[in-house]
């Protein structure tokens, strides 16, 4: 007779973390905007982020604040209102963790609780209830020698409660409105609650008040997060839920703890209710799964599960088959069953019988006779691990012999395959409508076609053996015992991987979802877009089969029983993502921050958070910098190093404890000093550098562009008027020939005499001027005077020279070149200017020889001009390149000018 181990298990759903769980006797907590968790507790006060905890308190060097010992936390405007005992009442700001002291004018420095509403503070110290004013900072004594429990407060009213009563704050007295002692009070919607030994009251703003009597001691409420319900704990420890407005008893899905003295409960945005006891702090979850303990007495409880006649049937590894919610079994079911059959690997109902995949062949369970019995296709009887059906044919997976088709019409094999198989050991079998045949090997995934007798052997990466196949969404999927999941096309190719080293189960598809058992939890899988989530409440159970669908409920085989889940999931939570922590080379600061480094040897590391308390998957994290590729974080550290001078943008995403990514994603920026020589503000320097490097060199080539414009105007002008005197000539020279060839009579020789001698007349007025524009081998000190002379005839220009030079040290050509430069000058003055007295000067200074022509006008100003200027100033200009010399000119106090040319005679010699 087998024996079957029914096991109870107490339903609690309460999950710890070693960070808070022995925080006995924590007397407040809150959750603040962003999410996070805040305790106060005698060790100070506690920040958790669901994976990490900070202490702030007055021993702890890192994150100082003046105080430890913590009586109540309350919430202002994002700000925390911390009750201490020994240090008076503190603001606290989240979000930098900097602390202000509240002034409050009482006797005691100890402060049991405190609220604000409506501008003022209501600070409750021993015996004395105070109310504190910031903007006069005056306080002012409301009660004396009172006890209270707990102040709240509604949008119109503050409350008090206390052993003798719930009181109201009306004109600065405390007006009584219940009379009994209140155990626990709550603000919902736009009223409060009061708990009393025997009933629970709702009173709201506009003074409607209900009352509802219960039955057990209730010492806790909280508020549901966001809605008008409460939840109460009684001291049994069950949850009750309640809607404030009609106190009408609703449902939940929280399990009961054990009776315990709790000092608060609270309910987070997660769903997460958390109990403050006197033992420490627990987290509960709801419960949205039932679990039925089953448990054989054998070795290995992996159960098979299986419908028949609408009643779920469990097959056993090694005591056959059972009934589970019916009777469809008649008690001797397993008695025709072999030892060896009595090992099921697979239940398979077609119409109203089940077909046995054992340790000892193929057997059939029937309905209609209530008895088993084998079905003998082999010689052999081989351990058959997975059975399918398609088209009145059954596919038979075999442990070691490959696999089978048999024909359920004929109830014959019509197709054995054992040859050519990636491995002779088929653990799943799938038919498919293009008439191939997927097949889940010890070694891999085979493609075999009936048609053509061909097996396709597909890769696949990794040593975990492939455990179940399914087709979804016209691809096939198939899950691996380590190494995810793996998807193909139907040709073979490997379209993805994902869920890479979860240990999967055989997988069922409900709802267009694929529905995958692990040996660690629950998962759905979206096969449009493989996105994979686990189901709530599923982490602790290993599962050992695929689920089955009954009355919208899914019924999953696990080593400790049976798991009920609902078909329908909880909507998805967006929990908040945060930086929760910033550590800068050692230093740390809360939350994110704009972060400037000086080097990119500075350490960056980042402390991320979800902020989804639920119990599931270790929460996933993942990272891009300035909108480039996604990168995965090992675990919920980023750290930062190495990076190249300039801005950075990141952007962080985390998925909730279910397994699904978040649409709220946490940011910080990043900024990496340059070195001095490359800051932007040097970088603006130099572009402004190059930018006029730029324009000049374009200033100087249109200077250069113009001046050789000029120049060209002024040999066209010159060869225009030498072209006039060749014209000239050539048109004498032209009648005197046509003179000499009409005849030779002697009337007209005077006539060709007198052409001649004017043509010869104005070609030696014209080439052969008589102006002294050379040296005509002549020294200095002798051509300066003579043309001293020549200007003073021609023109009536006085002209003054002083020579204070060597004629020795100057050579023939420079001394030429000098005259050239003085007779340009002068001569270009004179014609474009008004000066009537020049001076000349030339000396020798410290080996170089100095030209200074003047005069008593401002006919060398022109000289400055780069693009407006004759053919002397090119001269001149040309002859001063020669001897790298360089040229000036200056506009005197009388209206005076001055050129002064500077020769270096130590270079040209």
């Amino acid at each position: 007779m087998l024996s079957l181990l029914i096991v109870i298990i107490f339903p609690s759903q309460a999950f710890s973390n070693p960070q808070i769980d022995y925080l006995a006797n924590a007397p407040s907590i809150a959750q603040d905007k962003q999410g996070f968790i805040w305790i106060a507790s005698h060790k100070g006060l506690l920040r958790y982020d669901g994976s990490n905890t900070i202490n702030f308190s007055n021993n702890n060097k890192t994150w100082p604040i003046p105080f430890t010992w913590i009586h109540n936390i309350s919430l202002n405007n994002g700000k925390l209102i911390i009750s201490s005992e020994s240090r008076g009442l503190w603001e606290f700001d989240p979000k930098s963790a900097q602390v202000a002291p509240i002034n409050v004018d009482s006797e005691s420095k100890t402060i049991y609780n405190a609220i604000h509403f409506k501008g003022k503070y209501y600070v409750y110290s021993p015996n004395n209830l105070y109310s504190f004013t910031p903007s006069n900072s005056t306080t002012q004594l409301l009660a004396k020698n009172t006890v209270l429990r707990d102040i709240k407060h509604t949008g119109k009213y503050l409350y008090f409660s206390s052993h003798k009563g719930l009181y109201r704050l009306v004109d600065s007295r405390l007006e009584l409105i219940i009379g009994d002692s209140i155990n626990a009070i709550e603000s919902v919607g736009n009223g409060l609650v009061a708990i009393t030994e025997n009933s629970i009251h709702y009173i709201d703003d506009d003074n409607n008040s209900l009352t509802i009597p219960v039955n057990a001691k209730i010492n806790t409420i909280t508020r549901e997060f966001d809605s008008d319900n409460f939840y109460i704990l009684t001291e049994k420890g069950k949850i009750e839920k309640y809607h404030a407005l009609t106190l009408r008893k609703l449902t939940h899905d929280y399990p009961s703890v054990k009776p315990t003295r709790a000092r608060a409960i609270f309910h987070d945005s997660s769903g997460v209710l958390w109990i403050l006891d006197n033992l420490g702090v627990q987290q509960l979850s709801t419960v949205t799964t039932k679990n039925h303990p089953l448990v054989f007495d054998i070795a290995n409880n992996a159960n098979e599960i299986e419908l028949l006649d609408n009643q779920i049937i469990i097959g056993s590894y090694g005591q056959g088959l059972h009934n589970f919610n019916g009777n469809v079994l008649n008690k001797g079911a397993n008695n025709a069953l072999s030892t060896k059959a009595k090992k099921t690997m697979d239940l398979l109902t077609i119409g109203s019988d089940v077909y046995i995949a054992s340790f000892d062949g193929l057997w059939r369970y029937s309905l209609a006779n209530k008895t088993a019995e084998p079905i003998d296709f082999t010689t052999t009887r081989p351990i058959l691990l997975k059975l399918k059906e398609k088209d009145k044919l059954l596919y038979i997976a075999s442990n070691d012999l490959g696999f089978y088709i048999y024909d359920l019409n004929t109830q014959t094999i019509i197709e054995h395959v054992n040859e050519g198989l990636s491995s002779k050991e088929v653990i799943d079998i799938l038919p498919v409508d293009d008439g191939n045949i997927w097949l889940a090997t010890s070694l891999g995934v085979d493609i075999f076609n009936r048609s053509s007798k061909t097996i396709k052997n597909l890769d696949i990466p990794g040593p975990g053996k492939v455990i179940s196949l399914q087709l979804a969404d016209n691809k096939i999927f198939a899950a691996t015992k380590g190494d995810g999941m793996f998807v193909f096309n139907k040709q073979g190719e490997l379209l993805a991987r994902f869920a890479v080293a979860v240990n999967f189960n055989h997988m069922a598809i409900f709802n267009n979802e694929i529905w995958a058992p692990a040996t660690h939890g629950l998962y759905r899988i979206v096969p449009e877009t493989y996105r994979i989530t686990m189901v709530p409440d599923t982490e602790q159970y290993s599962f050992t089969d695929r689920p089955v669908l009954l009355n919208d409920k899914l019924y999953i085989p696990h080593y400790g029983g049976v798991l009920e889940v609902p078909l329908t999931v909880q909507n998805k939570f967006q929990p908040n993502v945060y930086i929760s922590k910033t550590i800068i080379s050692g230093q740390e600061y809360l939350l994110n921050k704009s972060i400037d480094v000086d080097s990119p040897n500075d350490v960056i590391t980042l402390e991320l958070a979800s902020l989804d308390f639920r119990p599931g998957q270790e929460k996933q994290f993942k990272y891009q910098i300035n909108g480039g590729i996604w990168h995965p974080v090992s675990g919920n550290q980023l750290t930062l190093t190495g990076m190249a001078s300039g801005t950075y943008k990141i952007e962080i995403m985390a998925t909730n404890s279910m397994g699904e990514w978040s649409n709220n994603r946490a940011y910080t920026e990043i900024h990496v000093a340059y070195p001095w020589y490359w800051t932007p503000q040097i970088r603006v320097l130099y572009a402004i550098t190059v930018f006029s490097i730029i324009c000049m060199t374009i200033w100087l080539l249109y200077l250069r562009a113009r001046s050789i414009s000029h120049i060209h105007q002024l040999l066209a002008v010159d060869i225009k008027n030498r072209g006039k005197v060749a014209l000239n000539v050539s048109q004498k020279l032209t009648i005197a020939d046509q003179l000499l060839t009409e005849n030779h009579e002697n009337s007209n020789t005077e006539k060709i005499k007198q052409l001649l001698t004017q043509s010869i007349t104005e070609l030696n007025t014209n080439l052969k001027s008589t102006e002294p524009n050379s040296l005509y081998g002549n020294s200095l000190l002798v051509a300066l005077p003579y043309l001293s002379d020549y200007i003073h005839k021609k023109y009536h220009i006085n002209i003054n020279h002083k020579l204070n030079i060597d004629e020795n040290n100057i050579n023939d050509e420079m001394q030429a070149d000098i005259y050239k430069i003085i007779y340009e000058a002068i001569n270009s003055a004179i014609l474009n200017g008004d000066g009537r007295n020049f001076t000349i000067t030339l000396q020798e200074f410290k080996h170089k020889l100095w030209i200074n022509i003047g005069d008593d006008a401002n006919s060398f100003t022109q000289f400055k001009s780069k693009i407006n200027f004759d053919m002397a100033m090119y001269y001149i200009r040309q002859i001063a390149n020669k001897y790298n010399a360089s040229i000036n000119t200056f506009e005197e106090d009388d209206n005076g000018s001055q050129l002064v040319i500077i020769i270096p005679l130590m270079d040209i010699s």
